[in-house]
């Protein structure tokens, strides 16, 4: 067993479980945000708050929270959320809203429970499932009660690997809000709001993540007799950080097909036929099964860019481009430099990156998001240093 003591932020509860918990007092350490110039940490009423100073933009291929920042380290599932949380907006303004992200696997795959002041069933005060180019309401109440106002409020998260979700605002007893899917059960959580700004205290999350410590290899997606509308379905493990992930359509695995992975997750490559498929990290363990449900030919793949460490001029820009098989048209991409929103400018052949005031001396962290038109999403990471 691992324990963690960082300033009170993080520690490991046991085997299979963990919990963490924020004050801000030691700033943002913990988190990553979209845009870093649109958070702060201040004091307010003697303590530090975490504070979204202004929403953001909506980015294609569909309307989602415009901010949030995201927990570092790896996915969650079966997790708790609480945070005190509170709308900056007056009473006058009808729709304001605080969200909490959950199940985030990627720009366009992820849900968010979204407490408003009104509540019309769609799209304020609802559970949403985000989904490529497409989004959904999915809580089962129609119009949940609108129960934001302008004070300091608990909001509670839970979201178990079996599907159900529950959203609680002040009665941590009664559920604002339930919803069951089963499409995302591991994932990264996040703070944040549609349009709004507003302010976060007391966060505390628990549950299980991919890194805690354990003895054996243990499968955690696909669940066993998943359904799946997904070609290229995502693979997630425990108990080893170096793997060889096998896929049969067979439960004797005669004719395996393998990719070695490092880490605790996989994106199979290349698309599966429609059917009954197994797999297993290695040899280790009984096999699961799961049945993959879309197309063969369902655009599910991850934009695929060249984004690479580079040694740049202090007034230069980096270029990226699409890998061989992609095309620049359609494809959004953003980036950011240093956690600041950086200058994006498309090509012929791909896009230029320009941080807002030229590279800084030394590193310069670069993530680079990119969407397709079919809304798959993928992020990259590079360093570039100024000469």
């Amino acid at each position: 067993m691992r324990v963690f003591l960082c300033c009170g932020w993080l520690l490991a509860l046991g085997v299979g479980a963990a919990e963490v918990t924020d004050d801000f007092s030691a700033g943002m350490a913990q988190w990553e945000p979209l845009l870093a110039n649109h958070w702060q940490v201040r004091p307010e009423e003697g303590n530090p708050r975490l504070v979204l100073v202004k929403p953001g933009a909506q980015r294609p291929p569909l309307r989602r929270p415009t901010q949030f920042a995201l927990l570092k380290g790896e996915p969650w599932w079966n997790v708790t959320m609480d945070a005190s949380i509170r709308t900056l907006r007056p009473d006058s303004v009808t729709g304001r809203d605080v969200c909490m992200i959950f199940g985030y696997r990627d720009d366009t795959h992820f849900y968010y429970a979204h407490v408003c002041s009104d509540s019309n069933g769609q799209t304020h005060n609802v559970i949403v499932k985000v989904a490529g180019n497409q989004r959904k309401a999915i809580q089962r109440e129609k119009r949940p009660a609108p129960r934001l106002t302008s004070a300091w409020q608990h909001m509670r998260v839970t979201h178990t690997t079996d599907g159900e979700i529950k959203v609680f605002l002040d009665d941590l007893e009664t559920p604002l809000m339930t919803a069951h899917d089963e499409d995302y059960p591991v994932g990264r959580v996040g703070l944040g709001a549609f349009d709004d700004p507003a302010m976060f205290d007391d966060v505390r999350i628990t549950g299980q993540r991919l890194d805690d410590a354990a003895t054996t290899v243990e499968l955690v997606e696909p669940l066993p007799g998943a359904k799946l509308a997904d070609s290229t379905p995502r693979f997630a493990w425990r108990g080893t950080d170096s793997a060889t992930v096998e896929v049969s359509a067979t439960p004797d695995f005669a004719n395996p097909q393998a990719v070695a992975a490092t880490g605790h997750l996989l994106s199979w490559p290349t698309p599966l036929a429609p059917g009954t498929w197994y797999w297993r990290v290695g040899t280790a363990g009984e096999p699961r099964s799961f049945t993959q449900t879309a197309p063969l030919d369902l655009d599910r793949q991850d934009p695929q860019l060249v984004v690479a460490d580079a040694t740049q001029p202090a007034q230069s820009f980096l270029s990226v481009v699409p890998a061989p098989g992609e095309t620049v048209a359609g494809m959004h991409v953003e980036a950011t430099v240093n956690a600041l929103d950086a200058t994006v400018a498309t090509t012929d052949t791909g896009w230029t990156i320009l941080p807002p005031k030229g590279w800084s001396p030394g590193q310069n962290h670069i993530i680079v998001r990119a969407v397709d038109p079919a809304g798959n999403a993928a992020e990259y990471r590079a360093v570039v240093t100024r000469e």
